[in-house]
């Protein structure tokens, strides 16, 4: 779902669905020769065992962000199970432990549509230190695109005080 490139490594980030819930999982592989290892979190250390990958973050969405900035790495995901809210987590690793849970903002919910899937873009952080973020949003009714092609789009908006 994410992926970083931090020190001598790739960190691959995927998610663990189960019922309401979604889990951050992250691998590595050396940046210089991809995939000729591959090694899984444990929750302890790096193991080339994919069985003894462990979570490292819950309560995410299908898509999120992980990138680092001024030494610090970040993970951003609208919360789970489809709701409104999106928020930031720091950590002080590419495995975190992603805290310090921070409320960007709490996406508009028109009526009859959802959003879902809230994305960085650290790439255009601002000289003020404004994050670019996206989420989409859609109807819950396929047919009533038809009426209102903004409810199939990506919205973007600034976050600041994010850090």
């Amino acid at each position: 779902m994410a992926v970083l490139e931090d020190g001598d490594y790739v960190y691959i980030y995927g998610t663990k669905s189960q019922q309401y819930n979604k889990y951050v999982h992250v691998a590595r592989t050396p940046i210089t020769s991809p995939f000729s290892t591959l090694e899984f979190w444990d929750g302890t250390t790096w193991t080339t065992d994919a069985s003894s990958s462990v979570s490292i973050r819950n309560d995410v969405s299908q898509s999120y962000s992980v990138f680092k900035h001024n030494g610090k790495y970040y993970l951003l995901s609208q919360e789970g199970f489809l709701g409104p809210k999106v928020n930031i987590y720091q950590g002080n690793s590419p495995i975190g432990p992603f805290t310090n849970k921070k409320l960007l903002a709490t996406t508009p919910v028109p009526t009859g549509t959802w959003t879902y899937n809230a994305l960085a873009h650290p790439q255009f952080i601002t000289p003020q230190g404004d994050l670019l973020v996206c989420y989409s949003i859609n109807e819950m009714n396929f047919f009533d695109l038809f009426q209102n092609a903004d409810h199939y789009r990506p919205i973007f908006f600034r976050a600041r005080g994010w850090e």
